[in-house]
């Protein structure tokens, strides 16, 4: 990967704040018991060794699954990020690897949002290190005789029969204008014809837990990680939560929130009933803030433990997010809206209820491509039941809408957007809502049914 590539790259996952800790393989820093301390770990490290696969497995046909990149410049500051190939404006690449005599070949082919590179009879340098610092293959590795850019280097090593790595860094630094960058980026490839291909969702979470109380959800809110919740309540204002200030969770003014955090799954346990609640009524229940992706939330009871009207808080909250996914949930009142997004991006909600807030069912506000599918919306009052100012690409498909008052919103309105708004309503069910006005602009209503209150407008009224 050239120069250019890597600035633009770093300057786009930084501009969209995808961040994460963590590193493709192996673990670092750990103190390991010598063969000479400990017979037994001696016996480990020689299984280890003969597990990982002789130089001849590297022939086949490889694509990359997901990569880790690692910026750090000349005041210390470093970002990181993980990104699943299929994510949106993912990078993408693939590997033919071939043995021909006594050496190995590779096509290479790199495909990123500003170009596309190829290199073909790539020859590969063998050397007995590592491909980078903590890999999992600690014996051997080789190098590209060709590479995009002549000051950068790029290896590759299997760390097992069906995964393969590259490591590509890069560091530029000039004393004279104290100037510092560098650049290390960490694919991981499977085999063209893995089976672990047919469910890549699996590759997201790097770590797996079952938890059953607030501090332990809050402990492992972390960067690739899946969260199953045991059944019970999690009421997050139960706990002190200065003490559980992480890089991904902050707490301020007694509002716990998720900063940063990217590829997490928070889950209810199969068949388990997992309330999460706050007993404030200011702030939003879940809370997920700028630099932060592929956010899933799945069979969660979600709301606020107050009396009904008081609330000034949502009960999801998401701002700067790229890739929400809300899945057979249940969020309620008392809370602004059930669904708050402010600039984000590809949203899923599927399956759920939004029910008994005290706004609006749903708030959002410069976000896109979002679809509602099969979901049941009820019994809430106040504001326009659907804020969608400055969005677009929203589709609600299959969804039951009933029993909601928007008659003391401005001028009555149901569905808030604006002129240049792309708001589809497609096969939905529209009964007994109140409003004065369905939408202040258009909107498509495809195969829908509506028997809802409308009121007569008193402005209309006036000058008619």
């Amino acid at each position: 990967m050239n120069r250019l590539w890597k600035r633009k790259t770093a300057a786009f996952f930084l501009m969209m704040a995808v961040a994460i800790v963590g590193a493709a393989c192996g673990s670092q820093g750990a103190v390991q018991p010598t063969a000479k301390d400990d017979p037994a770990a001696a016996s480990e490290d020689a299984a280890e060794k003969e597990a990982i696969p002789a130089q001849d497995a590297l022939e086949g046909d490889w694509v990359m699954v997901y990569y880790t990149g690692r910026s750090e410049y000349e005041d210390g500051e470093t970002y990181e990020y993980i990104t699943m190939c299929d994510d949106p404006y993912a990078s993408e690449a693939e590997m033919q690897i071939q043995k021909e005599d006594d050496r190995f070949l590779a096509n290479y082919r790199f495909a990123s949002e500003y170009e596309s590179n190829k290199i073909y009879g790539n020859e590969l340098v063998y050397r007995e290190k590592p491909a980078y610092e903590g890999c999992e293959n600690e014996e051997w590795s080789y190098t590209f005789s060709q590479v995009f850019e002549d000051d950068s280097e790029m290896s590759l090593a299997l760390i097992d029969d069906d995964t393969l790595v590259t490591y590509e860094c890069y560091e530029d630094e000039d004393d004279d204008e104290d100037y510092y960058y560098k650049y290390e980026l960490i694919g991981t490839y499977l085999r063209k014809d893995s089976p672990r291909l047919d469910n890549l969702e699996d590759l997201r979470y790097f770590d797996t837990v079952t938890v059953s109380d607030v501090k332990g959800l809050l402990e492992n809110i972390k960067n690739n990680t899946k969260i199953i919740l045991a059944g019970g309540t999690y009421n997050l204002s139960s706990v002190d939560g200065s003490a559980f200030k992480s890089k991904y969770v902050d707490y301020e003014n007694g509002q716990i929130q998720f900063e940063g955090v990217s590829n997490l799954c928070i889950e209810a346990e199969d068949g388990a009933d997992v309330l999460i609640c706050v007993s404030e009524a200011y702030s939003p229940v879940l809370s997920f803030m700028e630099g932060g992706s592929n956010i899933t939330l799945r069979r969660l009871t979600v709301g606020h433990d107050v009396e009904p009207g008081y609330c000034s808080g949502s009960v999801a909250y998401f701002s700067g997010i790229t890739g929400i996914a809300i899945e057979d949930c249940k969020l309620y009142g008392s809370g602004t809206y059930g669904v708050e997004t402010q600039s984000c991006s590809n949203i899923t909600v599927s399956g759920s209820e939004i029910y008994e807030c005290t706004y609006g069912l749903v708030s959002l506000t410069n976000s896109d491509y979002i679809q509602f599918r099969d979901c049941e919306m009820r019994n809430s009052s106040d504001l326009s039941m659907f804020d969608l100012t400055g969005s677009f690409g929203v589709l609600f498909e299959d969804c039951n809408i009933h029993d909601n008052d928007s008659s003391g919103a401005y001028e009555g309105v149901f569905v808030q957007t604006d002129e240049y708004g792309d708001v589809i309503f497609k096969n939905c069910e529209f009964k007994d809502n109140t409003y004065k006005r369905f939408s202040d602009y258009s909107v498509t209503l495809e195969q829908c049914s509506v028997d809802d209150n409308v009121l007569k407008n008193e402005r209309d009224d006036a000058q008619g």
